[in-house]
């Protein structure tokens, strides 16, 4: 797909059998595979919107809606992570990578400073990998496990979705010199909506990434001022503001072909209305989905969003 966690193929709990994370693997390595061919600038081409919410979606279709999220389970971290001279640092470990850094070195070494999490940070640790050698082709080897472990980090899930990301950091380059042999597994949020390419920057933050998939602040909510199809800014949710994401995820499966516009606007309608919450009852409805060129396995998903078709805004968050 194109676009940011447009991270998108999630599988309803409907759809699913035993083969759920081969699955969504098989999409995300397809979805990697097409966008390494289309950027040039770049020499890993697995992120964007749509991958995380892809392989991060582990707990699915919970049934719940806005006002009453379910509990998160304890997250998996997929690895100990203490091989080696130099001790990996423990999962909610977070890490002031510089914004445009955390994006562009998402598969590189990375030295940048250990903070609180209470403090300005963008990335944080969810679970590290112990490997014999850290190198990019072992980092981007993992993409998968991490998107997934990221999903369950975040407590995210079909009916519980926000923006966000992951990336796995090399040791720094003093520490691989050292003995490291271990790779971070973070979780970042996105500093703009880019649907039609991967985010820029990470989001500086000051509070951990733990569970809030499941009940997120305000200001982790992706609040528009332009359509969503649209790269743009995100605005902020406590002022008036022109889109506001549902929180849920559309899905059509089965498919013999992509769907037609109408196809996708009546699923919309049909998955998208139910999440608008009752404070903004008579709110129409849209989902950024999936592009035909990122068409998979017959199924399409797209991310809801909640607009007033006459154009007036949303109330604040």
């Amino acid at each position: 797909m194109n676009g940011p966690d447009l991270r998108f193929l999630a599988e309803r709990a409907s759809d699913l059998d035993d083969r759920t994370f081969e699955r969504l693997g098989e999409v995300h390595q397809r979805i990697a595979v097409t966008r390494q061919r289309r950027r040039i600038a770049t020499a890993v081409g697995a992120a964007g919107l749509v991958v995380a919410l892809v392989a991060g979606l582990a707990v699915l279709d919970r049934g719940a809606n806005r006002n009453s999220p379910t509990p998160a389970p304890h997250p998996t971290e997929t690895a100990n992570g203490d091989a080696g001279a130099v001790p990996a640092p423990p999962r909610g470990t977070c890490w002031a990578v510089p914004p445009r850094l955390a994006v562009d070195q998402r598969f590189s070494s990375d030295a940048s400073e250990e903070v609180p999490c209470s403090q300005p940070h963008t990335t944080e640790t969810v679970a590290t990998f112990n490997v014999d050698k850290p190198t990019q082709q072992e980092a981007e080897g993992r993409a998968v496990t991490c998107a997934i472990t990221v999903g369950e980090y975040l407590n995210r899930d079909q009916s519980h979705w926000i923006p966000n990301e992951y990336a796995i950091y090399l040791p720094s380059e003093a520490q691989i010199a050292e003995g490291a042999t271990w790779m971070r597994c973070d979780a970042y949020l996105p500093a703009q909506w880019r649907p039609s390419s991967d985010p820029d920057s990470a989001r500086t933050i000051k509070t951990s990434l733990l569970n809030t998939g499941a009940n997120p602040a305000p200001e982790f909510w992706a609040c528009l001022a332009q359509p969503p199809t649209k790269d743009q800014p995100f605005v902020r949710c406590d002022r008036p503001h022109a889109y506001e994401q549902s929180g849920t995820i559309a899905s059509l499966a089965s498919l013999a072909s992509y769907p037609s516009a109408a196809e996708l606007r009546a699923e919309a309608n049909a998955e998208c209305g139910p999440a608008v919450p009752a404070s903004l009852a008579g709110a129409d409805v849209t989902a950024v989905w999936q592009s035909k060129e990122d068409f998979y396995q017959g199924r399409v998903d797209g991310v809801c969003f909640m607009y007033h078709r006459n154009g007036d805004p949303l109330p604040p968050r």
